[in-house]
């Protein structure tokens, strides 16, 4: 039987197929509509154009032109030139013509033709002579005897070839129509082939696949819920369903088989209890029998064992105004003990006392340290400071003797100058008088910033002199800490030894 698989994936595969000949008869129905269209235009319609334009320089150009140029209403010399253009164009467009796809029919057409304007194209020859000399008489007895008998012809051989050019479209449009109506008819019929595969692969699928799923999966159910007395179905089908049959149908007979091994094994568990209840009782009986020997010997060794009790009992008695005496001794000899543990302990007190003192002594030394460090560094600023201002006073004092001098500049200017220059030597004198002052200041402020700078110097040398003796006090703390706890730890251990 063949597999699901194989009837779905031929049901694609012919799917994909219907859908591959469908586009192929819709793209050759489309190059055929194209290629006809194509050839109707070239070789119909361009040819119906140009045997249109013959039919209609022959008629107008030329029949036409003679009649308007007998009747007045255009000069001979400019219908002259009309008439031979309209003999070139002839012949270019019938050249032109003869290019395309001629039928049998069309050839022998257009041999008629060629045969008519051959007389025709003469008697136009003869029309250009007669335009050429200007006879009006020749030109009047040209187109009641010639002009009409000579053009006609080949209008009605053209006329004869436009029809056919009609005739041929039609058919060319009968033959295309017939196609696409067939490729249509193609395209439906490969639909419905194609519709009538997707219902056998729906029906493959609803049938074949879901309904026996279905029916497995309700067995698995069951089977799940305990009950193994359904049959599994599909067992006999050999396809993918029938597989997944076979694998219930295991699993089944597994649960089967587990159960018996269950029942077998409970079975066994009550053999076994039982087996082990009646071990009990045997080994309960060799255990009453042991123990009533047992208690025998038990009593008889405690009648031999009351006797040894009262013998000891007599000896403890001696032996207890013995120990009287000796607990007399043992009790004054720890009090002599008690005594000498608690100075021990006031002694470890005492020690931990002065450690702890002399912790805090070094911790004390140690925040001075800190301190003398903190105080040396201020003094330190405070004197950097100090030098800054007194290159800042320094300055002053420049400017100042630099206005001093600019000030008896001055008075020596306004001495010359006489007594314009009286009024300025005034001012020179006061700004002389400032800078004297300004100097002055300057050098008293130079001389207490000396004094600070020095002042600071020997306190930093002081600070710096008490830092190192507290360091020394740090350690010198610092080892009698140590001390202290070595013998804190030994009074310990003493009271611990008294103890």
């Amino acid at each position: 039987m063949k597999s699901i698989r194989f009837r779905l994936t031929a049901s694609v595969i012919a799917l994909i197929a219907l859908l591959a000949v469908n586009i192929s008869l819709g793209l050759y129905g489309t190059h055929k509509s194209g290629a006809t269209i194509n050839a109707l235009y070239v070789d119909r319609i361009v040819p119906l154009r140009e045997l249109k334009l013959v039919a209609d320089k022959y008629a107008v150009s030329i029949v036409d032109t003679s009649h308007k140029i007998n009747n007045g209403n255009i000069a001979w010399a400019e219908g002259a030139p009309i008439v031979a253009d309209a003999q070139k164009s002839i012949g270019k467009i019938w050249a032109s013509y003869l290019a395309t796809d001629l039928s049998e029919a069309e050839k022998r057409l257009v041999a008629d033709t060629q045969k008519a304007m051959v007389a025709a194209d003469a008697a136009v020859k003869d029309l250009a002579g007669i335009l050429a000399k200007g006879d009006k008489t020749q030109l009047a007895d040209f187109e009641r005897n010639r002009l009409y008998q000579a053009i006609d012809p080949v209008s009605s051989a053209v006329q004869a070839l436009i029809d056919l050019q009609i005739k041929e479209s039609q058919h060319v449009y009968d033959q295309a129509k017939a196609l696409s109506e067939i490729l249509n008819v193609l395209r439906i019929v490969t639909i419905l082939i194609a519709v009538a595969v997707a219902g056998l692969a729906l029906y493959i699928v609803l049938r074949g696949v879901l309904a026996p799923l279905g029916a497995i999966t309700q067995t698995m159910r069951r089977l799940a819920d305990g009950d193994a007395a359904q049959p599994v179905p599909g067992l006999g089908r050999g396809d993918e369903i029938g597989g997944m049959a076979a694998s219930v149908q295991v699993f089944k007979d597994n649960m089967i088989r587990t159960r018996a091994l269950e029942e077998e094994t409970a079975l066994a568990r009550a053999s076994a209890e039982e087996q082990r209840k009646a071990g009990m009782r045997d080994m309960a009986d060799r255990f009453e029998q042991a123990v009533g020997g047992i208690v025998g010997l038990v009593s008889s060794s405690a009648t031999e064992l009351q006797a040894t009790a009262q013998q000891m009992t007599a000896t403890a008695q001696q032996t207890a105004s013995q120990s009287g005496t000796v607990a007399a001794a043992a009790e004054e000899a720890a009090t002599n003990v008690n005594t000498v543990a608690a100075a021990a302990e006031e002694l470890g007190t005492s020690v931990q006392e002065i450690g702890r003192q002399v912790t805090g002594s070094a911790e004390l030394a140690q925040a001075a340290v800190g301190d003398a460090d903190q105080t040396t560094a201020l003094v330190q600023a405070l004197s950097q400071s100090s030098a800054r201002i007194g290159e800042m006073v320094g300055m002053i004092s420049g400017i100042a003797s630099q206005t001093n001098l600019l000030a008896l500049n001055a008075t020596i200017e306004a001495a010359r100058a006489g007594e314009a220059g009286r009024g300025f030597a005034v001012v020179a004198a006061e700004v002389k008088s400032l800078a004297e002052q300004t100097a002055k200041a300057t050098e008293e402020i130079r001389q207490q910033i000396g004094q600070i700078q020095s002042v600071t110097g020997q306190a930093v040398t002081a600070i710096g002199g008490i830092t190192g003796r507290i360091r020394e006090i740090d350690d010198v703390a610092t080892s009698i800490a140590a001390a202290v706890e070595q013998q804190g730890a030994a009074t310990q251990e003493i009271v611990r030894n008294v103890a």
